[in-house]
């Protein structure tokens, strides 16, 4: 949501307003970028950096977080994770289950039993109140582990998964999907559509479905996304 741009000057309250607080530290240069003014600096609620961009012409701005200083702005974060392992029929689901909150946290606490199976296993499990899955019975003796964005979110480390779905468990990814957010607009949606056009998403064999969302035609400002995947409905 837009805040109002935060005043430069600011005053201690507990004294009447008498006394300023030490000087904030000078504004990043700004950055001038399609045209549009924007500049570095952190959301008011986070603390986090962003590049603050205004949205009127009524001082409203909109924060988008940047990448930690250091780190690889272009690298991707794990936003679906599924993969399966063997398990025995009789096998006591509670100590696998238990070693999964180890290692990603007790939010996915506790695991409740739907009163359906899912992908193709004949019974599946919520874990906590997120929409995390685990799902067991068939499909030749295994089970599968299912993270969506929001639980991947909450991985604190991810060696630590590695070393329990592949090397304790012997499982293997059956779906994995990253994101990267580009911060600064340098590869943009029309950039994705011309590679789409040309046919750089097919390297599985098999061109994906494209679909667009918002004011495209002519761009309106509203904004603009383009889908590439099968996903696509």
């Amino acid at each position: 949501m837009a805040s109002p741009v935060p005043t430069s000057e600011q005053q201690d309250a507990s004294n009447g307003g008498a006394t300023p607080l030490a000087a904030a530290p000078a504004p990043a240069p700004r950055l001038v970028i399609r045209g549009e003014s924007r500049w570095i600096g952190h959301d008011p609620e986070t603390g986090e950096k962003c590049l603050v961009v205004p949205v009127d012409h009524k001082g409203h701005v909109k924060f988008i977080p940047l990448p930690a200083d250091g780190s690889n702005p272009y690298a991707a974060i794990t936003d679906w994770l599924n993969f399966t392992f063997p398990i025995k029929e009789k096998e006591e689901l509670g100590l696998r289950l238990r070693s999964l909150f180890d290692v990603i946290g007790r939010d996915l606490a506790p695991a409740v039993e739907r009163p359906i199976g899912k992908h193709n296993y004949a019974r599946s499990f919520s874990l906590g109140e997120t929409k995390a899955l685990f799902c067991c019975g068939g499909n030749a003796n295994t089970a599968l582990v299912s993270l969506p964005g929001e639980v991947c979110a909450l991985v604190n480390d991810w060696s630590a998964v590695v070393q329990l779905g592949r090397d304790e468990w012997g499982g293997h990814i059956t779906r994995w999907d990253g994101a990267v957010d580009d911060y600064l607009g340098v590869h943009g949606v029309d950039e994705a559509l011309r590679l789409h056009q040309e046919g750089l998403f097919g390297s599985g064999g098999n061109q994906p479905k494209c679909k667009v969302h918002g004011g495209w035609f002519p761009p309106d400002g509203s904004g603009r996304s383009v889908q590439i995947g099968v996903s696509v409905r």
